[in-house]
């Protein structure tokens, strides 16, 4: 659950996920951000009396924000106690002849100006929940990334390699400021599986019921759709949702990756239970005529160290829209359990009435440790509890110079010059790429590689084989080549065939 107070140190004039009074020594908040719609990140909004600033958000989270009931509303909605429904955070939309909230899209770069500054605002999705992203701010003084709630797993980080926007912190072209990190995990916690190995593991469990039975999957708050359609996709079926879930994801068709998925003209999701074994609805108001009978599972985040009742150290506090935090108390009062730990039930052939699903939300601690050592961060601020100082070995000193020096950049390109005779170089001050016309592509493959490695030493402040990123077939041939002297001192043949097995 997040203890962040929403102040950006290094921008006093913005607040994210927290919409309550500011700390008295705070500037006015000039603009707003929200990174998704779990109700401890939008503190202070349920105020009918908020106004002000304008709140950026993701396309999803502004389509969803608003049509958020509380279960008491909708109950006495339903039982003719209240005229109409009631949105909990509807007064958002029309206030004082404006709207509040303000979508942007994803991995898109935008220029918003806040009290009289020009800050580049990214989104970049958290892999957390529909609508869920992190913000990159970014000045010509100052740049910080804000994750809000984030899973990490590894081929979420490969994907974030491979954003434009993100080079110049990985790379140490240029600093973050601060990192503002969900510290979620318990410091030195386990491993988590990631969500599809999870979800893997507990569907191969789930097929050998008989088709017969139905299954009551987690859906307590937003964040487990993945689970849900691989679920759906393995065993044919549709998903049965709520008229109120039906409508959450209604809102988002076109601002969620899943969203047609769900709701479009072959959408997973329904509202018959006759057409579906997959069960999204325990929350309704009128009960499932499935429920009493389906095997329930329950999301947990791992159970590498699981106890024998499932202590809480392993199930994620999750939190409705009321206010309220619960821990998804099982169904029934029963332990949900792996198949192979299971007592037989003779209702279901022999299998348990209860499963559960490796499946989190946030970030497990060697995940968050993997994710701060991409970046060349000052500093790490904590974003639950108080644990920043334990990253303090991944950040770089506060008085390190700010992104490369002039003086830096002429020197590589002088030892890049000598270890090629035949180099010209156009332009010392941007370092452009060096080429010479009358180098066959061979050599000048052979001479980018040799630049390459030299410069990734120089830039980084650490050799290539240091670098868990850099590629270590790359390396090790282009090794093997070195010290053979076939770079330098074998025919042109020779070194024409080694550039061209590093290259293949």
């Amino acid at each position: 659950m997040s203890t962040f107070d929403g102040f950006v140190q290094e921008f006093p004039h913005i607040a994210i996920d927290y919409f309550r009074p500011r700390r008295a020594s705070a500037p006015a908040v000039a603009a707003y951000f929200l990174s998704h719609v779990h109700s401890d990140h939008l503190q202070g909004l349920e105020d009918e009396s908020f106004g002000g600033a304008f709140i950026y958000c993701s396309e999803a989270t502004c389509a969803l924000l608003p049509k958020l009931q509380t279960k008491d509303a909708r109950l006495k909605f339903a039982q003719q106690l209240l005229p109409q429904r009631c949105y909990k955070y509807g007064h958002l939309q029309p206030h004082t002849g404006k709207q509040l909230l303000r979508a942007l899209p994803m991995n898109t770069p935008i220029a918003l100006v806040v009290a009289d500054e020009t800050i580049q605002v990214t989104l970049l999705d958290a892999n957390h929940c529909p609508g869920a992203c992190m913000f990159l701010l970014e000045t010509t003084r100052s740049s910080v990334l804000y994750t809000g709630d984030l899973r990490a797993e590894r081929h979420f980080t490969s994907f974030l390699k491979m954003q434009p926007v993100l080079l110049p912190y990985l790379t140490g072209i240029r600093p973050l400021e601060s990192l503002y990190l969900d510290t979620s995990a318990r410091p030195c916690g386990p491993v988590y599986a990631s969500k599809m190995s999870g979800s893997a593991a507990c569907i191969k469990a789930m097929i050998q019921y008989p088709e017969s039975t139905h299954f009551i999957l987690p859906a307590r708050c937003l964040g487990y759709e993945e689970f849900w359609v691989a679920a759906a996709l393995a065993l044919s079926t549709k998903i049965h949702v709520d008229d109120y879930t039906f409508k959450l994801f209604g809102a988002i068709r076109g601002s969620y990756v899943l969203g047609e998925t769900f709701c479009g003209a072959h959408g997973l999701l329904t509202l018959n239970p006759c057409e579906a074994r997959l069960h999204v609805c325990t929350d309704q108001l009128v009960p499932c005529p499935y429920a009493l009978n389906a095997v329930y599972i329950k999301a947990v985040t791992s159970v590498t160290f699981r106890q024998q009742e499932m202590g809480n150290s392993q199930i994620e506090a999750e939190t409705d829209h009321d206010g309220s935090i619960t821990l998804h108390n099982f169904a029934r009062g029963e332990t949900p359990v792996l198949l192979s730990e299971a007592k037989p039930d003779s209702a279901t052939g022999g299998l348990p009435r209860s499963l559960i699903v490796e499946f989190a939300r946030h970030s497990s601690w060697p995940e968050l440790m993997h994710f701060v050592s991409l970046f060349k961060t000052r500093r790490v601020v904590s974003c639950v509890g108080e644990v920043s100082h334990l990253f303090d070995s991944l950040t770089i000193p506060i008085n390190e110079p700010y992104g490369v020096p002039s003086a830096t950049v002429k020197s590589q390109v002088q030892e890049m010059e000598e270890a090629s005779q035949d180099l010209t170089i156009e332009d010392v001050e941007i370092c452009t790429p060096i080429k010479h016309e009358s180098l066959s592509e061979v050599d000048q493959g052979e001479t980018t590689v040799q630049a390459t490695m030299a410069a990734h030493t120089r830039l980084s402040g650490h050799t290539a084989e240091q670098d868990p990123d850099v590629s270590f077939d790359l390396i090790e041939r282009y090794k093997r080549y070195a010290v053979e002297g076939q770079w330098s001192e074998s025919p042109r043949a020779k070194r024409q065939a080694a550039c061209r097995d590093v290259y293949l």
